[in-house]
Formats: C-alpha cells, sequence, structure tokens
C-alpha cells in the first residue's frame, strides 16, 4: 500500500480541488501536498490530476480513486473515536457570531452530536471576539487570516463572496448586470470591510474609480438585511446566503465568486490543543462543510 501521508495529500487535494486548500487543512506546505501526490502517482504509475495555471483537475483515475479514500479515511475517523470514547465526553462551549452560527453551525448540530453522543456542543451567539483568558469558552469560530497569537487553529471553510439582491430590485434589469451597473447601485458593506467591495471589482478588471453609493453596517447579517428588503446589493458568502437563492428570495446579481484571502476558522487556546472533543468537532466540521460547499 502507499504510504498513508501520500494518500492523505491526495484525498484531501481531490476533496478541496486545491493543493493549497488541502496544505491548509493538514498544516502542511502547499509544495509537501504537490511533493506527497507527485510520489503517489510515481509509485502508481498514474497521473491522478490535470494540472493546469491556477487549479488542478482529477483524472479519471482520480475520481475513482477519491471518494474511496474519503470513505476510508471517515471510516478511520470512527473507529480510532470509539476506541477513545472516554476522553469524547462532556460539554463543549463555542462562542460564534450569530449570522455564521445561525445559518450554518446549529443546522448541523444534531448530525454532530447524533456521531459523538458523548459530546455536548454548547454555542453561545457572540458578537465580540472573545478573551480566553477572560471568557469562559474553550473555542470559538473566528473570521480572518489565521494565526491569531497564543491559539490554535482548524481551518473551515474559504469566503466565497457574490452580489446579491432581490428580484424586485432588479426587475428593470437583464441578468447578468454589468459591473458598470452594479456600481451605481446601492450596495451594503460593512464597517471596516468597505474594501471588500472594491476588491471584487478590481479582481474582474473594473475600477469604480468614480465613487461607490456604499451603505455601512456593523455587520453582514445587517448589510444583508439591505438586499432581503429589496433596498440595494449586498455581498456575501455563497454558502450563507444558499437557502435564500433555492427560495428566490435571492440572485446573484453577476456570476463572479470571489475567493477571499479570508476564512473561517475554529480557535482554541493552544493549552487545549490535546482536547480530543475540541479535534473531533473541529474535523468533523471541515469535512461537513466541505460536502456543502461541493454540492453547491
Amino acid at each position: 500500500m502507499p504510504p498513508l501521508n501520500q494518500l492523505r495529500a491526495f484525498e484531501a487535494a481531490a476533496r478541496h480541488g486545491s493543493f493549497k486548500d488541502a496544505a491548509e487543512e493538514l498544516h502542511v506546505t502547499q509544495a509537501a501536498i504537490s511533493h506527497q501526490i507527485k510520489a503517489l502517482e510515481d509509485d502508481l504509475g498514474q497521473k491522478l490530476f490535470i494540472r493546469m495555471t491556477r487549479q488542478v483537475r482529477l483524472t479519471p483515475k482520480g475520481e475513482a480513486l477519491s471518494p474511496v479514500l474519503t470513505r476510508a479515511f471517515e471510516d478511520i475517523a470512527i473507529a480510532t473515536s470509539d476506541v477513545r470514547d472516554d476522553a469524547l465526553e462532556g460539554e463543549i462551549v463555542v462562542s460564534v457570531a450569530p449570522f455564521f452560527g445561525n445559518r450554518m453551525i446549529l443546522p448541523l448540530l444534531p448530525e454532530f452530536h447524533a456521531e459523538f453522543s458523548g459530546i455536548r456542543i454548547k454555542p453561545i451567539m457572540n458578537a465580540e471576539v472573545v478573551d480566553f483568558d477572560k471568557d469562559d469558552f474553550h473555542c470559538a469560530i473566528r473570521y480572518g487570516t489565521g494565526g491569531w497569537k497564543g491559539l490554535d487553529e482548524i481551518h473551515l471553510v474559504h469566503n466565497m463572496v457574490a452580489a446579491f439582491a432581490t428580484p424586485s430590485y432588479l426587475a428593470s434589469r437583464q441578468l447578468p448586470v454589468t459591473l458598470e451597473e452594479i456600481a451605481g447601485m446601492t450596495l451594503g458593506s460593512v464597517v471596516g470591510r468597505e474594501y471588500h467591495w472594491i476588491d471584487w471589482f478590481k479582481v474582474q478588471g473594473y475600477d469604480p474609480s468614480d465613487g461607490l453609493n456604499l451603505i455601512d453596517y456593523n455587520n453582514k447579517a445587517r448589510a444583508l438585511d439591505l438586499a432581503l428588503a429589496g433596498n440595494g446589493v449586498a455581498l456575501d458568502d455563497i454558502f450563507l446566503t444558499a437557502r435564500e437563492v433555492e427560495t428566490g428570495n435571492l440572485v446573484q446579481v453577476h456570476p463572479f465568486v470571489h475567493k477571499q484571502d479570508t476564512s473561517m476558522y475554529l480557535v482554541f487556546p493552544s493549552a487545549l490543543k490535546k482536547d480530543t472533543r475540541i479535534r473531533a468537532f473541529g474535523d468533523w466540521l471541515v469535512r461537513r462543510l466541505s460536502d456543502q460547499k461541493n454540492s453547491q
């Protein structure tokens, strides 16, 4: 059998469709992922990925191998959890922003509790950045670029943002709306993150040099309310808005989706890095959120 590290690197890269994202999940460099996969391909005598300039795609052989390995690693995770059942018990108090918590975490908790019956996750909806030295939390779900001092982290999911509005707000316009038209609309923004709109335009080669009509809110939920109320356009994560799009309450104004340099992380004090309950919760969230992303 090929070395386990090679199989793990391939499985993560195949699941994410990205060497970079696989490296973040496994806490190694992108070069290490590439090296492990190349060694696996040499060992098998088969190409598993088609490598392009900015992305990778599975070959037919890679597509056949990927789901088998994913199931195998899930079976290993479950089996090892069963062995250390005595450690996977008790309550874990998690701080999470209400917007992300209500839309992404609460709907998944029944599944987690069914799989890890000894652990009870207690989410506390909290928009503030918690101080683990003062606040009574085991872990928190935090937005940013990672690398917080004194904290260990598990990368959960990248922020993938697009522009959304109600059908009524766009009633007189053809989809997709042009960038120039969007730049002239009322745009919901979060205080301190106005540059997200600028980045979204500039990555597409459009410079809104005449300025934008930004309405500032103190969090993403309120900015999305602008769009839901039919009063403008919100820039938000495609997974957090999936339900509104499915029900027809929102439509994606333009097809471009921007993969930001920010992500959601599960963070916890380094002193708790051996707490297997936190690690089980974080690793489970990574798999489950990845499943949701791949189903979009």
